[in-house]
């Protein structure tokens, strides 16, 4: 019996490590690798060895009112694609601000996430949705964390997201869908749509940039408790 205990534990493990290989994709810029391709919007941008949370992060000083990060265009870029597809159910940052515009007690400051299907660039025939979360961050406060939820699977517009094809026109649920399985196009922007603010210098930071899936270890972790359990058991005497 204990022979079969592990026997299962083995092959959890296995399952586990296979899962995790699929999981969350990930940019935390670790060894000089840009997951994603992410940059400022003049890309002045470098990736720093130390000072992230933790270690190495993705620096960006930009001459603009709104600064933000993102990435080209590009359908097959792993933050983008079929989020359907994927099982997709939020997206986190860590973020940071040390030099720039200060937004405190004025009104659109809120960290946004957009989403976009450019259709190949043209933007006017496209659609685009965001999500405001809590104000960007304060200058010179050091990391704070932003987490969007995207209910990627969501038949109707989810609440707290707004959408408009790329001609103004304000989306449909159906757009939503659409959308969500053509995600070509990623934004991060210290501020809200419709406010606009003085340009200023700024130098804004990026780190731990992660497009959450769902976790299957939640599952995964019954199997090992069965298996742990079953190794523990004493066989029957005779």
């Amino acid at each position: 019996m204990r022979i079969l205990g592990i026997s299962l534990l083995s092959m959890v493990v296995l399952t586990v490590g296979a899962a995790q290989a699929v999981g969350d994709v990930v940019a935390d810029f670790e060894n000089g690798i840009n997951n994603g391709n992410w940059f400022g919007i003049n890309q002045n941008t470098w990736i720093m060895p130390t000072g992230g949370n933790p270690d190495a992060w993705l620096k960006a000083t930009e001459g603009r009112g709104e600064p933000e990060f993102q990435f080209m265009p590009d359908p097959t870029n792993v933050f983008a694609g079929d989020y359907v597809s994927k099982g997709v159910t939020g997206f986190s940052v860590d973020l940071r601000a040390d030099r720039g515009f200060d937004m405190e007690g004025s009104d659109g400051i809120g960290e946004t996430l957009r989403l976009h299907w450019t259709n190949g660039g043209d933007y006017i025939t496209g659609i685009e949705a965001w999500y405001t979360g809590p104000a960007s961050p304060t200058i010179g406060a050091g990391w704070q964390s932003y987490y969007y939820p995207i209910p990627s699977s969501s038949l109707t517009i989810p609440a707290g997201w707004t959408i408009y094809e790329g001609n103004g026109t304000p989306g449909t649920d159906a757009d939503w869908q659409f959308l969500m399985h053509n995600i070509d196009a990623v934004e991060l922007i210290y501020g809200e749509i419709g406010y606009a603010f003085p340009v200023r210098t700024w130098d804004i930071g990026m780190d731990n940039v992660r497009l959450i899936t769902p976790e299957p270890a939640s599952a995964l972790a019954l199997l090992i408790g069965g298996a742990l359990l079953i190794s523990r058991r004493r066989p029957r005497e005779l």
